[in-house]
């Protein structure tokens, strides 16, 4: 029988006690109505949309994606130039690690657009489980990265507090900032768009290093802002202290976002099953047994990128009634409303008379 763990709902125990099928001497129909996936969420039914599940039901649209990136990588390629330019002549420390942030932002973008290139590719002999795998392989690549430039900066702005800076040149430091914010934050708000249309992870991240870059700005305006207004006062002594200070302050900010990445995509990585799916998935899988009941089942499951491995074992008893035509009904039923629910799917059902291969 099923395993005891899975809930069900006073309606979803009367539609499994009206549609079991007791072992007979004969073969028995497999039923025909079968529970959808959504309804063993803990949320109201007429509420549970595919996104409740996942993003990764949203119309993926490679092109599109690859577009999108290509944007971006021109975008962080003219940034870096007027971030490494400005922070030049401006004699600003905290200027120049916002345009180090771009050069990484562009090499990690065509890090991200080489990617999406190979996750669409078809498993080959070398690699036979395909290359979803790459996916957030690289994400995290781009966290770690942006985290060893972060911590790299707090070092530098520590020591800068220590040390004797040329005068800060606040007029370049100010048109910058401005100018660069907007940008940055446009840019974000046009690739959150594409990332929710495509359902994109990869163009997720670039999004968010996009609104990481224009909030650090953002923060080093403010800060000049108040530079260029105690300038003239008797505050203006500690106008060369306020640039290491907000290199650190940039450093410690821009950490926060890139340690979530990291934290989140890593377990990917490590095939770490998400918890929300892996019970939603297990509920209805319970529900299942008991409609076609099954003596038994195994699950297993992890998300890699955005497909998704999923293995199901099933024991059963009645040789008469699980002939290879009714497994292949089972199976296609399986199919049909994981890939509805959570996108693309690389799944495997097996059935066996034996419990050890569970």
């Amino acid at each position: 029988m099923p395993t005891p763990s899975c809930q069900y709902t006073p309606k979803s125990q009367a539609f499994a006690k009206r549609t079991l099928c007791k072992p007979l001497s004969r073969p028995q129909p497999l039923p025909t109505t079968i529970p959808h996936l959504e309804c063993c969420t803990e949320v109201a039914t007429d509420h549970v949309t595919p996104s409740a599940l996942t993003n990764q039901k949203a119309a993926y649209n490679p092109d599109l994606e690859r577009r999108a990136l290509q944007y971006s990588l021109i975008g962080t390629f003219v940034m870096s130039l007027m971030g490494l330019s400005a922070g030049i002549f401006a004699h600003s420390q905290a200027i120049l690690l916002d345009g180090m942030f771009s050069v990484l932002a562009m090499a990690m973008t065509g890090l991200a657009l080489f990617t999406t290139r190979l996750v669409h590719r078809p498993d080959d002999a070398r690699f036979q489980f395909g290359y979803a795998h790459l996916e957030p392989l690289t994400t995290v690549l781009q966290g770690l990265f942006v985290l060893a430039v972060c911590v790299l900066a707090l070092v530098s702005g520590f020591e800068a507090l220590h040390g004797n800076n040329e005068p800060l040149r606040l007029d370049i430091a100010f048109g910058y900032t401005l100018v660069t914010a907007v940008l940055c934050l446009l840019n974000y708000r046009y690739l959150k768009v594409i990332g929710q249309k495509t359902g994109s992870e990869i163009i997720r991240v670039d999004a968010h290093e996009w609104l990481i870059d224009g909030l650090l700005t953002a923060t080093l305006l403010v800060g000049f802002i108040i530079a260029l207004l105690i300038a003239p006062t008797r505050f203006g002594k500690f106008v060369p202290y306020i640039d290491p200070i907000l290199t650190m302050i940039l450093a410690v900010i821009a950490s926060i976002v890139p340690f979530n990445i990291v934290r989140r995509n890593i377990q990917e990585v490590l095939l770490v099953s998400p918890d929300d799916i892996n019970r939603r998935l297990r509920d209805w899988l319970g529900e299942l047994a008991r409609v076609y009941d099954f003596a038994d089942y195994s699950c297993h499951f992890a998300k890699s990128g955005r497909q998704y491995d999923i293995e199901i074992n099933i024991l059963v008893t009645d040789n008469a009634r699980w002939t290879l035509d009714a497994q292949d009904a089972v199976r296609a039923v399986i199919e049909r409303e994981l890939s509805a629910q959570l996108g693309e799917v690389w799944l495997s059902v097996s059935f066996t008379r034996q419990a050890k291969w569970l």
